[in-house]
Protein backbone atom coordinates (compact mmCIF):
# COMPACT_ATOMS: atom_id res chain seq x y z
CA UNK A 1 0.00 0.00 0.00
CA UNK A 2 1.26 3.65 -0.99
CA UNK A 3 2.09 6.11 1.64
CA UNK A 4 -1.48 8.19 2.76
CA UNK A 5 -0.09 11.99 3.07
CA UNK A 6 -0.88 13.46 6.01
CA UNK A 7 -3.43 16.50 6.51
CA UNK A 8 -1.04 19.68 7.14
CA UNK A 9 -2.30 22.20 10.04
CA UNK A 10 -3.59 24.54 7.07
CA UNK A 11 -6.16 21.71 6.04
CA UNK A 12 -10.22 22.39 5.74
CA UNK A 13 -10.62 19.03 6.81
CA UNK A 14 -9.33 20.06 10.65
CA UNK A 15 -11.43 22.73 10.43
CA UNK A 16 -14.53 19.95 10.31
CA UNK A 17 -12.65 18.36 13.17
CA UNK A 18 -13.19 21.52 14.91
CA UNK A 19 -16.73 21.86 13.73
CA UNK A 20 -17.84 18.06 14.87
CA UNK A 21 -16.06 18.77 18.54
CA UNK A 22 -18.21 22.05 19.39
CA UNK A 23 -21.27 20.32 17.79
CA UNK A 24 -21.24 17.07 20.69
CA UNK A 25 -23.86 18.79 22.29
CA UNK A 26 -26.17 19.53 19.81
CA UNK A 27 -27.69 17.78 16.96
CA UNK A 28 -25.56 18.89 14.66
CA UNK A 29 -23.36 16.46 15.58
CA UNK A 30 -23.80 14.34 12.75
CA UNK A 31 -23.92 16.39 10.27
CA UNK A 32 -20.60 17.93 10.98
CA UNK A 33 -19.71 14.54 11.38
CA UNK A 34 -20.74 13.36 7.73
CA UNK A 35 -19.03 16.58 6.66
CA UNK A 36 -15.87 15.45 8.32
CA UNK A 37 -15.75 11.79 7.00
CA UNK A 38 -16.76 13.68 3.31
CA UNK A 39 -13.78 16.15 3.76
CA UNK A 40 -11.65 13.46 3.38
CA UNK A 41 -13.56 11.05 0.71
CA UNK A 42 -15.68 11.72 -1.81
CA UNK A 43 -19.20 10.45 -0.26
CA UNK A 44 -22.73 9.74 -1.92
CA UNK A 45 -24.39 8.41 0.69
CA UNK A 46 -23.83 8.30 5.55
CA UNK A 47 -25.84 6.61 7.41
CA UNK A 48 -25.62 5.83 11.69
CA UNK A 49 -27.51 3.45 13.17
CA UNK A 50 -27.47 2.79 17.13
CA UNK A 51 -27.39 -1.04 18.06
CA UNK A 52 -29.08 -1.20 21.78
CA UNK A 53 -29.29 -4.51 23.74
CA UNK A 54 -32.90 -5.50 23.61
CA UNK A 55 -34.02 -2.78 21.06
CA UNK A 56 -34.48 -2.79 17.26
CA UNK A 57 -31.76 -0.72 15.73
CA UNK A 58 -32.19 3.05 15.49
CA UNK A 59 -31.29 5.39 12.65
CA UNK A 60 -29.82 8.21 14.04
CA UNK A 61 -29.11 10.34 10.88
CA UNK A 62 -29.03 9.49 7.20
CA UNK A 63 -29.16 11.40 4.43
CA UNK A 64 -30.69 8.39 2.37
CA UNK A 65 -33.24 9.10 0.16
CA UNK A 66 -36.68 7.99 1.76
CA UNK A 67 -36.56 4.78 -0.97
CA UNK A 68 -33.73 3.73 0.73
CA UNK A 69 -34.74 4.04 4.55
CA UNK A 70 -37.99 2.28 3.57
CA UNK A 71 -36.03 -0.65 2.21
CA UNK A 72 -34.12 -0.66 5.49
CA UNK A 73 -36.81 -0.51 7.89
CA UNK A 74 -38.60 -2.93 5.43
CA UNK A 75 -35.80 -5.34 4.87
CA UNK A 76 -33.46 -4.80 7.49
CA UNK A 77 -34.31 -3.44 11.27
CA UNK A 78 -36.77 -5.59 12.37
CA UNK A 79 -34.82 -8.94 12.65
CA UNK A 80 -32.72 -9.45 9.40
CA UNK A 81 -29.70 -7.14 10.86
CA UNK A 82 -28.70 -9.74 12.72
CA UNK A 83 -27.21 -11.71 9.42
CA UNK A 84 -25.54 -8.62 8.26
CA UNK A 85 -21.73 -8.45 7.94
CA UNK A 86 -21.50 -5.54 9.90
CA UNK A 87 -23.46 -6.78 12.79
CA UNK A 88 -21.55 -10.39 12.83
CA UNK A 89 -18.32 -8.34 12.69
CA UNK A 90 -19.68 -6.47 16.18
CA UNK A 91 -20.60 -9.55 17.76
CA UNK A 92 -16.76 -10.52 17.21
CA UNK A 93 -15.65 -6.88 18.55
CA UNK A 94 -14.15 -5.99 15.51
CA UNK A 95 -14.11 -2.50 16.08
CA UNK A 96 -12.46 0.52 14.24
CA UNK A 97 -12.76 0.75 9.79
CA UNK A 98 -14.30 -1.85 8.19
CA UNK A 99 -14.27 -2.22 4.11
CA UNK A 100 -17.86 -3.75 3.34
CA UNK A 101 -16.33 -6.04 0.63
CA UNK A 102 -13.70 -7.25 2.94
CA UNK A 103 -15.84 -8.66 6.01
CA UNK A 104 -18.44 -9.91 3.98
CA UNK A 105 -18.25 -13.78 3.89
CA UNK A 106 -17.94 -15.32 0.48
CA UNK A 107 -21.21 -16.60 -0.22
CA UNK A 108 -22.77 -13.36 0.78
CA UNK A 109 -23.81 -11.71 -2.64
CA UNK A 110 -25.50 -15.19 -3.25
CA UNK A 111 -27.49 -14.98 0.12
CA UNK A 112 -30.76 -14.20 0.42
CA UNK A 113 -30.17 -11.33 2.57
CA UNK A 114 -27.90 -9.47 -0.22
CA UNK A 115 -30.97 -10.38 -2.62
CA UNK A 116 -33.89 -8.76 -0.27
CA UNK A 117 -31.86 -5.87 0.77
CA UNK A 118 -28.70 -5.15 -0.94
CA UNK A 119 -29.75 -6.04 -4.32
CA UNK A 120 -32.12 -3.70 -4.25
CA UNK A 121 -30.37 -1.04 -2.78
CA UNK A 122 -28.26 2.12 -5.34
CA UNK A 123 -25.08 1.05 -3.25
CA UNK A 124 -22.45 -0.01 -5.26
CA UNK A 125 -19.57 -0.10 -2.57
CA UNK A 126 -19.74 0.58 1.16
CA UNK A 127 -17.19 1.17 4.00
CA UNK A 128 -17.82 2.44 7.14
CA UNK A 129 -16.75 2.84 11.23
CA UNK A 130 -17.89 0.01 14.00
CA UNK A 131 -17.32 1.63 17.24
CA UNK A 132 -18.06 0.13 20.65
CA UNK A 133 -20.71 1.94 23.55
CA UNK A 134 -21.25 1.83 26.81
CA UNK A 135 -23.68 -1.24 28.06
CA UNK A 136 -23.85 -3.43 25.16
CA UNK A 137 -23.93 -0.43 22.49
CA UNK A 138 -22.46 0.13 19.54
CA UNK A 139 -22.88 2.67 16.49
CA UNK A 140 -22.33 1.99 12.41
CA UNK A 141 -21.63 4.10 10.61
CA UNK A 142 -21.84 3.46 7.05
CA UNK A 143 -20.59 5.79 4.22
CA UNK A 144 -21.49 3.99 0.54
CA UNK A 145 -21.06 5.56 -3.01
CA UNK A 146 -23.95 4.84 -5.44
CA UNK A 147 -23.90 3.13 -8.35
CA UNK A 148 -23.32 6.65 -10.67
CA UNK A 149 -20.06 6.85 -9.02
CA UNK A 150 -16.62 4.44 -8.52
CA UNK A 151 -16.07 2.38 -6.11
CA UNK A 152 -13.76 3.48 -3.64
CA UNK A 153 -9.73 2.67 -4.31
CA UNK A 154 -6.92 1.75 -1.93
CA UNK A 155 -5.98 5.42 -1.31
CA UNK A 156 -9.18 6.59 -0.77
CA UNK A 157 -9.86 3.35 1.75
CA UNK A 158 -6.33 3.91 3.86
CA UNK A 159 -7.94 7.82 4.14
CA UNK A 160 -10.91 6.21 5.86
CA UNK A 161 -8.77 4.26 8.32
CA UNK A 162 -6.27 7.11 8.26
CA UNK A 163 -8.90 9.10 10.36
CA UNK A 164 -10.62 6.12 12.36
CA UNK A 165 -9.56 7.39 15.31
CA UNK A 166 -10.92 10.65 15.03
CA UNK A 167 -14.16 9.64 14.43
CA UNK A 168 -13.78 7.08 16.95
CA UNK A 169 -13.25 9.74 19.65
CA UNK A 170 -15.68 12.02 18.71
CA UNK A 171 -19.12 9.12 18.01
CA UNK A 172 -17.48 7.98 21.83
CA UNK A 173 -17.74 11.04 23.23
CA UNK A 174 -21.49 11.63 21.78
CA UNK A 175 -22.92 8.53 23.15
CA UNK A 176 -21.50 8.97 26.84
CA UNK A 177 -23.58 12.75 26.55
CA UNK A 178 -26.58 10.85 24.84
CA UNK A 179 -26.92 7.22 25.17
CA UNK A 180 -29.32 7.44 28.57
CA UNK A 181 -31.56 10.15 26.90
CA UNK A 182 -31.72 7.87 23.61
CA UNK A 183 -32.16 4.60 25.46
CA UNK A 184 -35.04 6.41 27.78
CA UNK A 185 -36.65 7.17 24.67
CA UNK A 186 -40.11 5.46 23.94
CA UNK A 187 -38.90 2.39 21.44
CA UNK A 188 -40.51 -0.58 20.96
CA UNK A 189 -38.19 -3.39 22.52
CA UNK A 190 -36.99 -6.05 21.02
CA UNK A 191 -35.98 -10.11 21.38
CA UNK A 192 -31.94 -10.67 21.66
CA UNK A 193 -31.93 -10.99 18.08
CA UNK A 194 -28.09 -12.36 18.36
CA UNK A 195 -29.03 -15.26 20.59
CA UNK A 196 -32.37 -15.61 19.22
CA UNK A 197 -30.03 -16.56 15.57
CA UNK A 198 -27.64 -18.60 18.16
CA UNK A 199 -30.89 -21.12 19.65
CA UNK A 200 -32.82 -21.35 15.86
CA UNK A 201 -33.10 -24.54 15.17
CA UNK A 202 -31.76 -26.44 17.73
CA UNK A 203 -34.78 -28.69 18.61
CA UNK A 204 -34.71 -30.21 15.85
CA UNK A 205 -31.08 -30.90 14.28
CA UNK A 206 -27.90 -32.18 15.47
CA UNK A 207 -24.99 -29.81 17.07
CA UNK A 208 -23.41 -29.78 13.49
CA UNK A 209 -26.19 -29.66 11.33
CA UNK A 210 -27.53 -26.22 13.28
CA UNK A 211 -23.68 -24.62 12.97
CA UNK A 212 -24.02 -24.91 9.19
CA UNK A 213 -27.37 -23.73 8.99
CA UNK A 214 -26.42 -20.63 11.28
CA UNK A 215 -23.51 -20.01 8.59
CA UNK A 216 -25.02 -20.37 5.64
CA UNK A 217 -27.54 -17.97 7.42
CA UNK A 218 -24.83 -15.88 7.96
CA UNK A 219 -23.41 -15.87 4.02
CA UNK A 220 -20.72 -18.37 4.11
CA UNK A 221 -20.26 -20.87 1.09
CA UNK A 222 -19.74 -24.84 1.50
CA UNK A 223 -16.77 -24.36 0.87
CA UNK A 224 -15.79 -21.91 3.74
CA UNK A 225 -18.03 -24.20 6.05
CA UNK A 226 -16.03 -27.02 5.82
CA UNK A 227 -12.96 -24.78 6.10
CA UNK A 228 -14.17 -23.09 9.46
CA UNK A 229 -15.97 -26.59 11.18
CA UNK A 230 -12.39 -28.56 9.40
CA UNK A 231 -14.90 -31.28 7.35
CA UNK A 232 -14.78 -32.01 4.08
CA UNK A 233 -17.54 -30.35 1.53
CA UNK A 234 -19.27 -33.17 1.01
CA UNK A 235 -19.77 -33.28 4.93
CA UNK A 236 -21.17 -29.62 4.66
CA UNK A 237 -23.61 -31.04 1.61
CA UNK A 238 -24.66 -33.82 3.60
CA UNK A 239 -25.56 -31.59 7.13
CA UNK A 240 -27.33 -29.08 4.70
CA UNK A 241 -29.24 -32.12 3.53
CA UNK A 242 -30.63 -33.72 6.49
CA UNK A 243 -31.38 -30.04 7.87
CA UNK A 244 -32.93 -29.02 5.15
CA UNK A 245 -35.17 -32.06 5.12
CA UNK A 246 -36.05 -31.79 8.65
CA UNK A 247 -37.14 -28.25 8.43
CA UNK A 248 -39.10 -29.26 5.37
CA UNK A 249 -37.31 -26.52 3.22
CA UNK A 250 -35.89 -27.21 -0.08
CA UNK A 251 -33.75 -23.83 -0.18
CA UNK A 252 -31.20 -21.09 1.48
CA UNK A 253 -34.22 -18.66 0.58
CA UNK A 254 -36.33 -20.94 2.28
CA UNK A 255 -34.28 -20.86 5.32
CA UNK A 256 -33.75 -17.06 5.56
CA UNK A 257 -37.60 -16.83 5.15
CA UNK A 258 -38.08 -19.36 8.02
CA UNK A 259 -35.88 -17.96 10.29
CA UNK A 260 -37.40 -14.23 9.93
CA UNK A 261 -40.95 -15.95 10.18
CA UNK A 262 -39.87 -17.55 13.19
CA UNK A 263 -39.05 -14.39 15.00
CA UNK A 264 -42.92 -14.01 15.95
CA UNK A 265 -42.77 -17.05 18.27
CA UNK A 266 -39.76 -15.84 20.09
CA UNK A 267 -40.33 -16.45 24.06
CA UNK A 268 -40.04 -13.74 26.90
CA UNK A 269 -36.80 -15.03 28.11
CA UNK A 270 -35.48 -16.29 24.57
CA UNK A 271 -34.06 -19.86 25.75
CA UNK A 272 -35.49 -21.74 23.39
CA UNK A 273 -35.77 -22.37 19.69
CA UNK A 274 -38.01 -20.13 17.75
CA UNK A 275 -39.17 -23.20 15.47
CA UNK A 276 -40.33 -24.96 18.81
CA UNK A 277 -44.01 -22.62 19.21
CA UNK A 278 -43.29 -20.99 15.11
CA UNK A 279 -43.94 -24.75 13.93
CA UNK A 280 -47.17 -25.52 16.23
CA UNK A 281 -48.84 -22.84 14.90
CA UNK A 282 -51.28 -23.73 11.96
CA UNK A 283 -50.45 -23.57 8.21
Amino acid sequence: MSEVQAFDKTSPWLERVSAVISALGSDAFWPCLADLIGGAVAIDDFMVLLFMRGQTPVILHGRSSQTEISLLEKSYINGAYVLDPCFQAARRQQWGYYSFVEIAPDGFYDSELYSIYHAQSIMLDEAGYLIEGEGESFINISVTRFESSPEFNAQEKALLQQIEPVVAAAVKEYLRQHINRIAEEKRPLHKMMAEVLELFGTSLLTSRETHVIHLILKGYSAKSIAEHLDISINTVKLHRKNAYAKLDICSQSELFHLFIDSLSCIDDNCTRDPLVDYLKVPG
